[in-house]
């Protein structure tokens, strides 16, 4: 909504025939302010809403301006499209993906609660002075058994819980969540007036800060929208991919981080547009520098795109220019470099796999060439995944999305992409920026990676995911849209985006309900196996057993709950290289004394840790039975054999685990398969036909 401050020379309004104020004639609601001297030469001013009438049809000077400010509050077809769409699928997203489910979530919201107390140094508080509320921790998805699924008795738990019912966490907790304060803060205001303040239950306070992201995000991509001189509908349709609702729909420092970078991008192509550059369009550009170096170090690339877009002759004046790359210059040592040297504190036990930022910045320098080698490695092995990531995905990969759900996104893409008009401004050498700059982000992002989460040394890149590359897409494919080869099969309409978009969004929808609150939902529209128990995160207290030779066999109990069980896999280390023992597994069901499975592996024929399956015909009638697994050799000396992983967390104990005969108190990790949902469709529609 919009108020014009119009002033009338009270000489003039008497020449009109208007004697009175109130015979003013306005078309909307007003307020009418006169002034005498010293005033402001005694003129009226009318506060109105939207636009004003002329009086008496008289003087219609004003009118031009009125009306184009009035059309400004308007919002076109594209902006209302996506303030739906945010608004329709993000609200039930903030409420059905579960607490704690989004990626790395929980560290975030420790990172929300420190700012809500007004502490801005990650890790500053003590856990005396901190007292984070153990209800947060109970909540979260991980706490909630090995199923994965919330069922009606999560609501009744914890609907009313507040926040101190359950205590306080006692001990330190480290949080992963280092980035600048500003991207949180939102989040963290509803904390403290919410929470803190009102003292309401922390389950609503915890959706309600949620919302809070949804919002931020909202907000700033929607001036994103307003201010991009072309291409909105690309815009629309980056911005409200299944993976970019997921981030703005959940607690994390990306919501807001990825609406600057798509807000920096739309105000530089909208500063393009301006005739000169004089101090106003200087403010704005600075301003959004500023908030630039406010979001996550990947996007810091992106301030090369005004130097890039913007020519210098274009600015009335050269010390204008001088001052802006000066600006950048402060704006960045303070924003980024100082931030992160008071965020490094607390940085260096947070460095995941044994990375070691020095150690790995010197193997970059001394090994440019291999380093240089490992990137192109990583984007030909990977690039496939990125690209999957940045389209959709749910926090942690616990569930797969529906694969109909990206292909539909991608008509989306392919559409918007075929309907978008492009200005011919959009030439070839800003086509070539854009190109420059996304190669710049992406590696960029690749190598924070390299050197806070990658081993030293290592000749891969760890912790890269697509959803990373969210705010960097436009710099792909607005250039794109641009293309003579585009121009050529222009669609006219856009009402083909919405036709995809839609059912996109709602079948994403659809495939977290099955996924988190259906047992086995996933297998409805997926053919895989529904695989449990779930797991997560193993304590610390899991250890590796003891090689599985001719002095140890392992006897465990396998609980089933679900019928059509098929397959069992146990998380297996490898034995010695060339160990060319056999390990044995056996699977009965001992009320019938029915064998499943007696198979054996050659010991190095197992050469890295991972999932080894067993696979067998299913069993149809598996719900509620107990199965026994026996694991054992007779052919490997004491010092080889296969290795398997224990853990003592209950929410996996599935029977009782023998080691030579002898209980022990701990579980094999290892999880059932059973054909469920399509796969179980087929399957027995193929036994029934003749």
């Amino acid at each position: 909504m919009m108020f014009s401050l119009v002033g009338v020379n009270y000489t003039a309004w008497k020449q009109a025939g208007f004697v009175h104020p109130e015979k003013c004639h306005l078309t909307v609601r007003r307020i009418l302010i006169c002034t005498i001297p010293p005033g402001i030469n005694r003129s009226c001013y009318i506060l109105a809403l939207a636009f004003v009438s002329a009086i008496n049809n008289k003087d219609r000077s004003m009118l031009p301006s009125i009306k184009a400010r009035a059309k400004n509050v308007h919002l076109s077809r594209v902006e209302n499209i996506f303030l739906l769409l945010l608004l329709i699928f993000g609200i039930p997203m903030i409420v059905l993906i579960p607490p704690g489910a989004g990626y790395d979530e929980e560290d975030h919201l420790v990172r929300v609660w420190e700012l809500s107390a007004f502490s801005p140094i990650p890790g500053e508080m003590s856990p005396q002075e901190m007292k984070y509320p153990t209800v947060f921790r109970d909540f979260a998805y991980r706490q909630q058994g090995s199923t994965g699924i919330l069922g009606s008795e999560f609501w009744h738990r914890y609907s009313r819980v507040s926040l101190y019912e359950n205590g306080f966490v006692r001990r330190e907790i480290d949080t992963k969540s280092v980035y600048s304060p500003a991207l949180l803060l939102p989040q963290a205001l509803t904390l403290r007036l919410l929470g803190r303040r009102a003292d309401l239950p922390a389950l609503p306070v915890f959706y309600a800060c949620r919302f809070a992201s949804l919002l931020s995000y909202l907000i700033l991509v929607w001036l994103a929208i307003r201010w991009l001189p072309f291409g909105k509908w690309i815009l629309l349709v980056l911005a409200a991919s299944p993976m970019a609702l997921f981030q703005a729909a959940t607690i994390t420092p990306d919501a807001i981080s990825n609406g600057i970078g798509f807000l920096f991008i739309a105000g530089c192509l909208k500063a393009t547009e301006f005739e000169e550059i004089d101090w106003k369009e200087f403010g704005s550009l600075a301003l959004l520098i500023f908030l630039l170096f406010l979001a996550k170090l990947n996007l810091i690339p992106l301030v090369l795109l005004p130097f890039l877009l913007i020519s210098p002759a274009r600015f009335t004046r050269k010390g204008i220019y001088a001052l802006l790359l000066t600006t950048t210059v402060i704006l960045f040592l303070v924003e980024v470099i100082g931030w992160n040297l008071i965020a490094s504190a607390r940085a260096n036990p947070l460095l995941a796999n044994e990375a070691n930022l020095t150690a790995q910045l010197l193997h970059i320098l001394s090994h440019p060439f291999a380093f240089l080698q490992t990137l192109i490695k990583d984007l030909l092995a990977n690039g496939w995944a990125y690209f999957q990531g940045w389209i959709n995905g749910y926090g942690y990969y616990y569930w797969t999305p529906p694969q109909i759900v990206s292909f539909l996104f991608l008509l989306s893409l392919v559409t918007v992409l075929l309907s978008a008009s492009i200005p011919e401004q959009l030439n070839r050498k800003f086509r070539v920026f854009f190109i420059l700059v996304f190669v710049a982000s992406y590696f960029a992002t690749v190598i924070s990676l390299y050197l806070t989460f990658t081993p030293v040394g290592s000749d891969q890149v760890f912790g890269v995911q697509g959803r990373y590359f969210i705010p960097l897409t436009p710099l792909l494919f607005l250039p794109l849209a641009g293309s003579s080869w585009i121009r050529n099969i222009i669609i006219s309409s856009p009402k083909w985006i919405i036709t995809f978009l839609t059912p996109t969004l709602s079948l994403n929808i659809l495939g977290i309900l099955l996924s988190f609150y259906i047992p086995c939902g996933s297998t409805f529209y997926q053919t895989g196996l529904c695989y449990q128990p779930l797991f997560r995160d193993f304590s610390s207290e899991a250890h590796v057993s003891l090689p599985i030779s001719n002095e140890l066999s392992l006897v465990q109990e396998i609980q089933v709950g679900c019928d059509g069980l098929t397959e069992l896999r146990l998380l297996a280390i490898p034995s010695a290289p060339g160990d060319k023992g056999t390990t044995r597994f056996l699977l009965q069901d001992p009320t019938n004394t029915q064998t499943l499975l007696d198979t054996s592996v050659v010991n190095d024929q197992i050469t890295t840790e991972d999932w080894y399956p067993l696979r067998f015909s299913p069993d149809w009638h598996s719900a509620g039975k107990q199965y026994v697994l026996t694991v054992s050799s007779t052919n490997t000396p004491g010092a080889q054999g296969l290795k398997f992983l224990y853990t003592p967390q209950s929410e996996f104990d599935l029977g009782n685990l023998y080691e030579n005969g002898e209980p022990i108190r701990e579980d094999l990790v290892l999880q059932y398969g059973c054909v469920t949902g399509l796969r179980k469709n087929w399957s027995i529609g193929q036994a029934s036909k003749p």
